[in-house]
């Protein structure tokens, strides 16, 4: 409730105080003058969708309890094999990455139904983890006998080219404000 007894809600500004209180002797008390501001606004937690690499699917699970809800991508949709990442494309659908493939697999993000090899012009040995980069393109790691970082073009699937040719077990890419892989 705010100062008045009233239930707080959303998209409702509030204005606030904030007491600090010494800790220790190291931090001076404080109280600021209630002019700063906060705007409330309500996140609706979501499923959580999990890759099974022992049953070849991909699952949901409730966003507020974390129980089972059901396989989203039933077991070997598509000849979807050892699950790895899931990720959904700007698109709205659903991109995993099999160890036992060798194409990323589209499937629809609504129902789980499979929709494609989306990957092409390049064959994938064990894919693994993938991102969508900063440059809109899908960027995949692959530990079979090639160690190498791929890139595809997130809208074709197509193959643009292999941006860390080889190294040991790539795992997950993560890039910096500049843009910068890591």
């Amino acid at each position: 409730v705010d100062s008045n007894g009233n239930s707080i809600k959303n998209d409702l500004t509030y204005y606030i105080q904030i007491i600090s209180i010494p800790v220790d002797n190291k931090i001076r008390g404080a109280i600021t003058d209630g002019q700063d501001s906060i705007t409330l606004s309500l996140t609706q937690l979501k499923d959580l969708y999990i890759s099974s690499s022992s049953t070849h699917s991909v699952q949901v699970y409730d966003g507020v309890t974390g129980e089972f809800k059901k396989d989203f991508v039933p077991t070997r949709s598509g000849g979807l094999g050892t699950t790895q990442e899931v990720l959904f494309g700007k698109d709205g659908n659903l991109y995993v990455s099999g160890l036992g493939n060798q194409f990323i697999k589209k499937y629809n993000g609504q129902t789980g139904a499979f929709l494609e090899d989306f990957t092409s012009g390049y064959i994938l040995d064990a894919p693994t983890k993938m991102a969508f980069g900063p440059d809109g393109h899908l960027y995949v790691s692959q530990w079979g006998q090639t160690h190498a970082l791929v890139r595809f073009d997130s809208s074709s699937g197509e193959y643009i080219d292999t941006v860390i040719p080889f190294n040991e077990r790539i795992m997950g890419q993560a890039w910096d404000s500049e843009g910068n892989l890591f």
